[in-house]
């Protein structure tokens, strides 16, 4: 049964559509974690896989939610980490000989509904970037902050351009190769590459 027949299940009062709304966000996520813990729960060598297939079918249908619910306000902005809002497949490699996970990620599954209409813009920082890396670079090219387009960019790189280190614990560095799924990239040269507690 689909999440949208779930809620018509449930029942629906014509009057209140913030509330259908509501039931339908909950009835989505239920139904989400259901199929998560039952992968959760799977033996089969490929779960870590689904699992993280299964996050991403989640968010994707979050972002799809949130998109159609303000379409009348016009386009909508999101912050994610660019593993999750990029175009292309996501990988994570897997301790011990498990080897890799790749998976569609929200982004893909997004840009495959909205086609041109979805735009994803990859974020990345390091102060102090090795030489020869992509980082190093956008460093160069910037002081501060600078938005550059990703077919440009891929354009100007020399082939053997290699990826930076993480400047942070949880930092990702874009590669060359993420590139490709992105429509531009913001650099930020001015950071002091240190974790900000805000809360």
């Amino acid at each position: 049964m689909s999440t949208a027949a779930t809620v018509r299940a449930i029942g629906r009062r014509a009057d209140d559509p913030t509330g259908y709304d509501q039931a339908l966000a909950y009835a989505r996520t239920a139904l989400g974690l259901l199929r998560y813990h039952a992968a959760m729960a799977s033996p089969a060598p490929d779960r870590i896989a689904t699992m993280l297939s299964l996050r991403a079918d989640m968010m994707a249908e979050n972002l799809l939610a949130i998109l159609a619910d303000e379409q009348r306000r016009g386009p909508s902005l999101v912050f994610a980490h660019n593993v999750h809002l990029q175009r292309t497949r996501s990988h994570m490699s897997i301790g011990g000989d498990d080897g890799e996970a790749s998976w569609a990620s929200a982004g893909a599954l997004v840009g495959l509904t909205l086609g041109e209409r979805y735009v994803f813009v990859a974020t990345d920082a390091s102060p102090d970037s090795e030489p020869d890396t992509l980082q190093r670079v956008l460093a160069e090219a910037t002081s501060r902050r600078t938005l550059f387009p990703a077919p440009a960019l891929r354009a100007a790189l020399p082939a053997a351009i290699g990826t930076g280190g993480p400047i942070v614990p949880g930092h990702i560095p874009v590669n060359p190769a993420d590139l490709d799924g992105a429509d531009a990239v913001i650099f930020v040269a001015d950071t002091d590459g240190k974790r900000q507690q805000y809360w």
